[in-house]
């Protein structure tokens, strides 16, 4: 373009793009005319913007090309002067990149539907709490009344309302990890005492299948975490080696620190995992990886994706060693990060 008459030429390319006639020159009402109108005053005074300032012209905008279409145009353009400052002439290249905004604009459709369906997902997990709750009270009070067979049958309907139960928890606390605004409260923990809790918490189990836990803790281990949300980590970790592994073997828990890393480590003497499952255990619709526990514990295959989820808010890392009928070894890694002071 030259910008002390306004005229201006384009290749064939770009006069197809537009639709424009063929012809040697056009004037600077023609350009303006192929601007989509609700960007005209935009493009204007960003191009003003670069002339006083005196910078190269790169912009994103809209034209109108054959038939009323929207393009969406990326301009870099270079303007020239003269030794007093006068811009003389502007030379560049317009891409049409109408499909790579269409593209956009289907990932971002795309990202508000996943966040529909997070909330949704949600929603129901939450409103099936309720009536699944009221079953199980009912199956409580009506089994004392029966006898046999039936009574047989309503420990069954207990036993399915508890499972069903701790599949809408992790459904909900699934969606809750999945929410982009999800807020980590933080404070500085020493990992060894977390530990102990999740121990705590089950000692029962851990008696009820004669497994031995054996702990091997190093000292420094203080972490900056979500004490709830590491501590589920942990007991997930757990269960999950207690559900897996035989009567009457063990457990090791174990915590190291490098300085710099904090290390928790849980391995069990369990049936193991498949080579070509390992990738697949953190993802929580990877039905073929779900199995039951050594003793018929139900197991939803959630857990998994809830810690990965949780390790990554802290920007962690968990690895997964296994050797099938020899046992498992999680390994999670985290930052010591301590606040100043």
């Amino acid at each position: 373009m030259d910008l002390t008459t306004g005229s201006w030429t384009g290749s064939e390319n770009f006069i197809n793009i537009f639709g424009l006639p063929h012809k040697d020159q056009f004037t600077r009402e023609e350009f303006q005319r192929i601007l989509h109108p609700e960007d005209y005053h935009a493009v204007k005074n960003y191009f003003l913007d670069c002339l006083r300032q005196k910078k190269d012209f790169s912009y994103e905008y809209r034209c109108i090309g054959p038939n009323g279409k929207t393009i969406h145009v990326n301009n870099r353009s270079r303007i020239s002067y003269d030794d007093d400052g006068t811009p003389l002439q502007l030379i560049g290249v317009k891409q049409d990149i109408t499909e790579h905004k269409q593209f956009e604009l289907k990932l971002s459709q795309l990202n508000k539907l996943i966040q529909k369906k997070d909330r949704v997902l949600g929603e129901v997990a939450h409103d099936l709490r309720a009536p699944v709750a009221q079953i199980m009270m009912i199956a409580n009070i009506l089994e004392e009344e029966l006898h046999g067979e039936t009574q047989n049958m309503f420990s069954l309907l207990q036993e399915t309302c508890s499972t069903t139960e701790s599949i809408i928890s992790e459904l909900i606390e699934i969606a809750e990890l999945e929410d982009f605004n999800t807020e980590l409260k933080k404070s500085v923990l020493d990992l060894n005492s977390i530990i102990e809790q999740s121990i705590n918490n089950y000692k029962f189990k851990l008696k009820e299948k004669r497994l031995e836990l054996k702990t091997s803790f190093s000292s420094n281990v203080r972490v900056y975490v979500d004490e709830k949300k590491i501590l589920r980590v942990v007991d997930n970790l757990l269960s999950n080696a207690i559900k897996f592994t035989p009567e009457n073997k063990s457990i090791l828990i174990s915590t190291k620190s490098d300085g710099e890393t904090v290390q928790l480590i849980v391995e069990d003497e369990g049936i193991g995992i498949k080579d070509d499952h390992i990738p697949l255990l953190f993802d929580p619709y990877s039905s073929p990886i779900r199995r039951h526990g050594t003793n018929g514990e139900h197991s939803t295959g959630l857990g998994l994706n809830i810690i990965k989820q949780i390790i990554d808010l802290h920007k962690g890392n968990i690895e997964v060693e296994s050797k099938l009928d020899q046992g498992t070894s999680f390994t999670v890694s985290l930052k010591h990060n301590l606040p100043d002071g």
